[in-house]
């Protein structure tokens, strides 16, 4: 369901031609929502879109095609796109606990932890037998550090059914952070064997390699996610960095560039690409993926920060002041760019400045700021 392929479209146009003349009605909603599904099983997805949105300009009140429509961008892992059409169905029909369940997978895709747990909750009051929320809710409590009891989470999805990919995957993301590789690495390879076609196993195990700087493997492991969906955009997005992180700009930027062919709205391939051109020396063509990432995203803070960084190495220090203070405003949780700051107010002799930024930083529990206020005989 997530690719988009071409190779079929002329068989694919025959095949939903000869379904339209069995319908009664090929221009109501139902209709457009027919050929759509027949769309979606020969993975012609881009016609799917244009039938459903066909559909729900006809009624906007179809729940089934805005779920439907938010299902097949989410499976596309075009998240963004897929919130609108999902929330839409949630206000359709309050009660629609698989829309509640894409979105708390979503939200936890996008790493709004808060959000998901709120929809998964929703989705386990709705219907208690779906696995999945109880997975998000794993990933929820991993990330508040919590991880016996996300483990517990994890293990309800399981009961529920033994089988279930995804709950091994989330297992196994909190067996990581827990800083255990082995039961890590044994979740994943379960989760790849219960879902053979789901790539988030590949993705987690090639996220786990990348981590531990064991790059060829993660981007074998990304190699064999790619053979089942070529066009998983986290696969190449994994892919690229692995390969940045070896040094082989070229084809980093390739995976890169494949993003934006799949999502020309991808906030974080322009800013990868910014990284790439910025280790490459090449510090205009960086500004100007940085410039384009924070046009689409003027929120996101990974490419003020990146943009900053590039401005002091070309000895533009007043530049990279003003952008690190834009990266604060966009995350005050960015204790780099507060030690930045401060080193930059070191720099100029401002030590007021220069330590309150400081201990800005190690309040966040910045080591880097900590060190430096230790050794300078400061407290936080």
């Amino acid at each position: 369901m997530k690719k988009i392929t071409y190779f079929a479209i002329a068989a694919g146009i025959v095949l939903l031609t000869q379904t339209a003349h069995c319908q009664t009605d090929t221009t109501s909603a139902q209709g457009y929502i027919s050929k759509a599904q027949n769309a979606v099983s020969l993975s012609l997805n881009d016609l799917a879109i244009k039938y459903y949105t066909s559909a729900i300009e006809i009624d906007p009140m179809s729940e089934v095609a805005q779920y439907e429509l938010g299902c097949l961008y989410t499976d596309m892992e075009l998240y963004n796109q897929a919130i609108p059409y999902l929330s839409a169905a949630i206000d359709i029909n309050p009660n629609n606990a698989n829309a509640h369940e894409r979105l708390a997978y979503i939200h936890t895709e996008n790493e709004n932890y808060d959000e998901a747990y709120t929809h998964a909750q929703k989705a386990i009051e709705l219907n208690p037998s779906l696995p999945s929320p109880y997975s998000t809710i794993g990933v929820y409590y991993c990330i508040k550090k919590e991880h016996v009891n996300a483990i517990s989470w994890c293990k309800k999805a399981l009961d529920i059914d033994p089988n279930y990919g995804r709950g091994y995957n989330c297992m196994g993301f909190v067996y990581f952070y827990k800083g255990n590789d082995s039961e890590a690495y044994s979740c994943f390879q379960k989760a790849i064997k219960f879902s053979p076609k789901d790539i988030d196993g590949y993705y987690n195990l090639a996220v786990m390699y990348r981590i531990k700087k064991n790059y060829e493997s993660a981007i074998s492991t990304c190699k064999k996610g790619l053979a089942i969906d070529p066009n998983s955009i986290k696969l190449y997005y994994n892919m690229g960095i692995a390969y940045r992180e070896k040094k082989i700009y070229d084809k980093a930027a390739q995976c890169y560039e494949k993003i934006l062919e799949l999502d020309s709205t991808s906030t974080k391939a322009y800013n990868q690409l910014g990284i790439n051109y910025t280790r490459k020396g090449m510090y205009e063509k960086a500004i100007s993926m940085y410039e384009k990432a924070i046009k689409m995203d003027s929120k996101y803070a990974s490419s003020y920060r990146n943009l900053a960084d590039t401005y002091l190495l070309k000895g533009e220090q007043e530049k990279a002041l003003k952008t690190y203070h834009k990266a604060v405003a966009a995350d005050p949780n960015d204790s780099y760019s507060y030690c930045q700051l401060a080193e930059i107010f070191g720099a100029r002799n401002n030590e007021r400045k220069q330590i309150s930024y400081y201990k800005t930083a190690a309040k966040m529990g910045n080591t880097r700021a900590q060190d430096w206020l230790q050794n300078n005989g400061h407290s936080w």
